[in-house]
């Protein structure tokens, strides 16, 4: 049973890693850019660091813009 549940668990997690192309963390926020080029950024948001406008705390990744040609992202401290 417990080979069972850490194989779901690895191919859970490799199925879930492969949309992203690459990830960057900062002291608060993470920024991704997704295999298709697109923009993303969740987490705290307390100075606009997740670029949508807005200083609302970010849960889960949102979409930052519509362009599809994001070739490297870094997100920093605050």
């Amino acid at each position: 049973m417990r080979r069972i549940l850490l194989l779901f668990v690895f191919i859970s997690l490799n199925s879930f890693a492969q949309c992203w192309q690459s990830l960057s963390v900062g002291e608060e926020h993470s920024v991704g850019i997704k295999t298709d080029g697109s923009l993303w950024a969740w987490g705290a948001n307390f100075f606009g660091q997740i670029g949508d406008g807005t200083v609302t705390m970010r849960k889960s990744p949102l979409r930052i813009g519509t362009l599809k040609d994001w070739k490297i992202v870094s997100a920093g401290g605050g």
